[in-house]
């Protein structure tokens, strides 16, 4: 904002919108620090709160008020180590893509890797960590085409040394985003596509070493 302004007093403004879906600017339950970054900053934030039954239930009660400070904007982490592929997920799909390295453990290692905030987004952040591993998969609840998970695949492709293609989790292009609830989550990427494309991206069963 100081250089749209010309140097004139930064307005401060943190916008919080209701969101059924994944698509935010910043901001996570599980990450409460990157919400006081946004409201301490001087520039403007959007924060998109994603209203479905796993994501309302929070672990807030575990938050330490007293205790709690800012996490820098654009700056990610590695929720879960690994060697082998590296998962790129934000928001409630983090506990998914967790759950999926999980799974995947005996027989692939999977980098988790929450950028914490889609724009500004650690780029470095995911180069350290396409760097232990030489393979990325990105899983998205946006659409396909135009994503954010074509703008992570395009810039990896174009920056990072790689070891296979990367792939995309997202929902299907073309889909209007449907207001029943069991419509919406048949839209979304699942579980079991996200094994599918580790697998895939992987190249074997297994790929451990």
């Amino acid at each position: 904002m100081p250089s749209v302004r010309a140097g004139e007093p930064d307005h401060v403004l943190l916008i919080l919108a209701p969101s059924h879906r994944g698509r935010r600017l910043v901001g996570r339950s599980s990450d409460p620090g990157s919400l006081v970054s946004a409201i301490r900053g001087d520039d403007p934030v959007v924060v998109f709160v994603v209203l479905t039954p796993a994501a309302s239930s929070t672990d807030r009660e575990y938050v330490d008020l007293a205790a709690l400070g800012p996490l820098p904007l654009g700056v990610g982490n590695v929720v879960r180590p690994g060697s082998d592929a590296t998962v790129v997920a934000v928001g409630q799909l983090v506990p998914e893509a967790v759950a999926v390295a999980d799974e995947l453990a005996s027989d692939i290692i999977v980098e988790v890797f929450d950028p914490r905030t889609v724009y500004l987004f650690d780029w470095a952040g995911l180069a350290a960590s396409v760097g232990r591993t030489g393979r990325l998969v990105i899983i998205d609840d946006t659409n396909r085409f135009c994503g954010f998970a074509a703008e992570v695949v395009s810039t990896a492709a174009e920056e990072l040394t790689l070891t296979a293609p990367p792939r995309r989790v997202t929902r299907p292009d073309g889909t209007v985003l449907p207001f029943a609830p069991e419509l919406d989550r048949a839209a979304q990427p699942h579980r079991d596509q996200l094994v599918a494309a580790v697998r895939g991206v992987c190249g074997v069963a297994g790929a451990s070493g």
